[in-house]
């Protein structure tokens, strides 16, 4: 089995700056900006602002962050959560809000232990919730906030952030995380580690994260999962729809070379590329499948977003098209989106070839 690419990890991040050109700095105050370009410039702000992002100071926020900026609000340097920027000196002497209470860091970890009262940390673009101790959960969050990128990148402008961080439930005990399937999922996704709890209002991704090898997997499964989740259902894509799923394999499985090689190899060994046109109507995931079946299931859906890399006019064309609907919100993003898919479902020796490149 593989292990995990463990490198340094980065601290937890606070929300990104965009830094602007030193040019742009420099003669900025000279530059005018001609009309079609300032039109162009406010249609743009209005398909972010439709999506709860607004700019300020240069930068694009959620609204939502912008909110606590406003209260005078301040993140916590260890764990991201938002507190009164009066109380900031006792967050950088390590001191942790328990039940509205500021206690030493071990208290906060004694208080941190039931699945009632989680650490609740944030980045950029995650929200965590976890009973870990909180070196290993800052740890999760920024191995999620690392994986947020693959499929960002596909379908969203990567220099702004997501409209919602992605909620996710890191739990490192299965039964605990069977119990939560058990009790939150209507669909059988949760037979994989990792899966989107559409049954609950706050629709957060659970991962099983304490899985001997594959947790760092899951985790990537359920990152992509859930930001092409927040993406494409509000615009009318199926909840089930293969491609969601398909980003959380691209996550998971195409993470890099050697992985997508390991992967790809296993993935030959259970039939290859297959029955493409009828794919999107048979995908399934439920608690029937054999371990093979799944993990097929998984590899195809991902292989076919991954494909999305390849230089092929037909579906980038396609997909450009795609992302332009979701920065757009556009009504018409389903129609749009299955006339890329069915252009898709046609690259059948292409995707073949595409995968014999990454197994070689």
């Amino acid at each position: 089995m593989m292990t995990h690419d463990s490198g340094r990890r980065p601290r937890p991040s606070v929300l990104a700056v965009t830094t602007l050109p030193a040019w742009v700095l420099a003669f900025g105050c000279c530059v005018s900006i001609l009309p079609a370009q300032a039109d162009k410039a406010d249609k743009e702000a209005k398909y972010w602002n439709a999506w709860g992002l607004k700019e300020k100071d240069g930068r694009w926020l959620r609204q939502s962050d912008i909110d606590h900026m406003e209260k005078d609000e301040v993140q916590h340097s260890e764990t991201g959560v938002w507190i009164p920027k009066a109380d900031l000196e006792k967050a950088q002497s390590g001191q942790h809000l328990v039940s509205g209470q500021w206690v030493a860091a071990d208290e906060a970890e004694k208080g941190h232990k039931s699945w009632a009262t989680p650490w609740i940390l944030f980045s950029d673009n995650i929200e965590l919730h976890t009973i870990a101790n909180l070196a290993d959960a800052k740890n999760i969050l920024n191995e999620a906030e690392t994986n947020v990128a693959f499929s960002k990148n596909l379908l969203w402008d990567p220099t702004k952030p997501l409209p919602e961080r992605v909620r996710v439930f890191a739990f490192m005990n299965q039964e605990r995380y069977r119990d939560f399937g058990t009790d939150n999922d209507d669909s059988g996704f949760s037979t994989h580690g990792a899966f989107q709890c559409l049954t609950r209002d706050d629709k957060p991704v659970a991962v099983f994260y304490g899985a001997k090898d594959w947790g760092p997997y899951y985790l990537k499964h359920g990152v992509g999962l859930g930001v092409a989740t927040q993406l494409l259902v509000p615009l009318g894509i199926p909840e089930r729809h293969w491609i969601l799923t398909g980003f959380g394999g691209y996550t998971s499985r195409w993470s890099n070379t050697d992985a997508a090689s390991h992967f790809g190899k296993q993935y030959l060994a259970k039939g290859g590329v297959r029955s493409l046109k009828s794919f999107p109507k048979s995908f399934s995931i439920n608690g029937e499948m054999s371990t093979a079946d799944l993990d097929w299931t998984i590899y195809q859906a991902g292989i076919l977003v991954a494909f999305l890399q390849k230089p092929n006019d037909v579906t980038q064309k396609a997909w450009d098209q795609v992302r332009d609907a979701i920065r757009e919100r556009d009504k018409k993003t389903l129609k749009i989106y299955q006339n890329f898919e069915k252009k898709l479902l046609l690259q059948d020796k292409a995707i073949k070839a595409f995968l014999k490149e990454q197994v070689q």
